[in-house]
């Protein structure tokens, strides 16, 4: 039954992105991802290795999938495809180009806004223009935030005075780097 939900939901969260993809005004990539990899490279040292191996590189490996691959978080950027040094992305993480943190965190929330993310716009983070990416990094192998013993190590980079008792985590402040 887990399983069967799962599907469901994926299914539901894939058909909201395409449609959240759809409303960055500008053309998609002729090419989709196939294009993005012509020029970066796509191997285990590659920031795109990560993100094409984990689930946002959907439409990579299950073509025919409702997902656009990089233009799912990057939008439509044909524009960028036609000139990469000159023009960037529809919306850029950095840290060539950076997007806003409004138009950063709208690419994630597209997806997660309903789930996971549901409070962030009434969070302190988003309210002080933080973004999503600032903490979590889908370019990594492992976002270390999604890790419960790598959490308060990524808070208490900004934390600093609360790294020996954040969210009640001083029972773990042991596993904290110094």
């Amino acid at each position: 039954m887990r399983s069967g939900l799962r599907i469901v939901i994926g299914t539901l969260l894939c058909a909201a992105c395409s449609w959240a993809v759809a409303q960055i005004p500008g053309d998609f990539a002729p090419g989709g991802p196939d294009q993005c990899l012509e020029c970066h490279d796509f191997g285990p040292d590659s920031p795109v290795h990560p993100v094409i191996a984990g689930s946002h590189g959907q439409a990579i490996m299950h073509p025919g999938s409702e997902q656009r691959g990089c233009e799912d978080c990057h939008g439509p950027s044909a524009e960028h495809a036609g000139a990469p040094i000159k023009a960037s992305p529809a919306v850029s993480f950095g840290p060539r180009w950076t997007a806003s943190p409004a138009a950063q965190d709208s690419r994630c929330l597209a997806c997660h806004e309903e789930n996971i993310a549901q409070h962030w716009q009434d969070s302190l983070h988003m309210l002080n223009n933080l973004t999503c990416v600032t903490c979590h990094d889908i370019h990594a192998e492992e976002d270390r935030v999604l890790f419960e013993k790598q959490q308060a190590e990524v808070c208490t980079i900004c934390h600093k005075v609360q790294k020996q008792g954040i969210h009640g985590m001083q029972r773990r402040a042991s596993r904290n780097p110094p």
